[in-house]
């Protein structure tokens, strides 16, 4: 552990944030195939919201996009 923050604090500021960025796009790639396993006949829209309702409060799937994740058509 102590390598790796060794490590980020050599990098600057722009490669710690590219290398933020690229966590970020690692970890909805594997959301993205957790939820495509848990739902193999899903369409891509569904997929989509979805991957959204992990990242984003119910509230807010249900207000910007009209989808409840919890609805039970949807569980």
């Amino acid at each position: 552990m102590r390598v790796l923050v060794e490590g980020y604090r050599r990098m600057t500021p722009v490669e710690r944030l590219e290398r933020a960025f690229s966590m970020t796009r690692t970890l909805k790639l594997l959301i993205e195939a957790q939820v495509r396993s848990e739902h193999p006949a899903a369409s891509d829209q569904e997929i989509r919201l979805r991957v959204g309702a992990r990242w984003l409060p119910r509230d807010v799937m249900i207000g910007a996009y009209g989808w409840d994740p919890n609805a039970p058509e949807n569980q």
